[in-house]
């Protein structure tokens, strides 16, 4: 979608006034985009809300370069805020139309969620789990491993939420199936810092056992390798050690 479309849909929202902001949006369906689908009362809408809150607020505009014969506006949001805003929208949007209109509150407990056959519709599943800020962190990662062998199954804000569990968690099994589950179809090269960061330095010996394994589907990365003959000389743990040493001889 173009930065032009964007605004439009932008200014579509039920809380843009005049000035476009979007932070009072209430809880009216939105004219020229959904008029099925009211996402005003989910968790992740409030979400982003919030941040675009936080632009207005720190006022990150970009300058408007006008001809002498076009009316003078101030200023206008940077085109790639509205692009992200916009991604994050129709995300929302997918993921409230998976679950059907009448499927009400999603469920917070792994055992309550009740996974579809069809791809699709467990994308979209996934994705609301995870972007849910109701659901448990087990939920979260049960969703995660629902994901593990489908293709590009993650966006920005969903891996943002699955490394939160991995870096913050205080149960390590949650920590390690993280990485896990992200040993899988998906190919993502800007996870090996925060990979490399959990093979190192967390404090499980079962969590850094499964980021190096992980790590084996990055070894044409040359940092990558160095950190894995690293770990085989001196990680305390020898379950640690002997999986560095497999995963070296593994990837050649």
């Amino acid at each position: 979608m173009g930065a032009a479309a964007a605004v439009v849909v932008c200014l579509a929202w039920p809380g843009a006034g005049r000035s476009g902001a979007l932070v009072d949006a209430g809880p009216a369906p939105a004219p020229g985009v959904s008029q099925a689908l009211d996402v005003s009362a989910d968790p992740a809408w409030q979400t982003l809300v919030a941040r675009v809150k936080k632009l207005e607020d720190s006022a990150r505009l970009v300058p408007v370069v006008h001809s002498a014969t076009e009316p003078r506006r101030s200023a206008e949001l940077n085109p790639i805020e509205i692009e992200a805003i916009l991604e994050r929208l129709e995300e929302l949007e997918r993921a409230k139309a998976a679950r059907g209109s009448a499927a009400g509150p999603l469920p917070t407990d792994v055992n309550d969620v009740h996974w579809p056959d069809d791809e699709a519709e467990t994308r979209g599943l996934a994705s609301a789990v995870i972007l849910d800020r109701g659901a448990s962190d087990e939920a979260k990662i049960d969703a995660h491993k629902r994901l593990r062998r489908l293709e590009d199954p993650y966006t920005d804000a969903m891996l943002d939420e699955l490394l939160r569990i991995a870096e913050s968690s205080p149960d390590e099994e949650l920590r390690g199936n993280v990485w896990t589950y992200f040993d899988g179809t998906a190919h993502l090269p800007d996870l090996v810092p925060r990979l490399m960061n959990a093979a190192r330095n967390d404090p499980s010996a079962a969590v850094r056992t499964e980021a190096v394994e992980t790590l084996g589907n990055y070894l044409d990365d040359p940092s990558v390798r160095a950190l894995l003959e690293s770990i085989l000389r001196d990680d305390p743990d020898k379950s640690v050690r002997d999986r560095a040493r497999r995963t070296l001889r593994e990837g050649g």
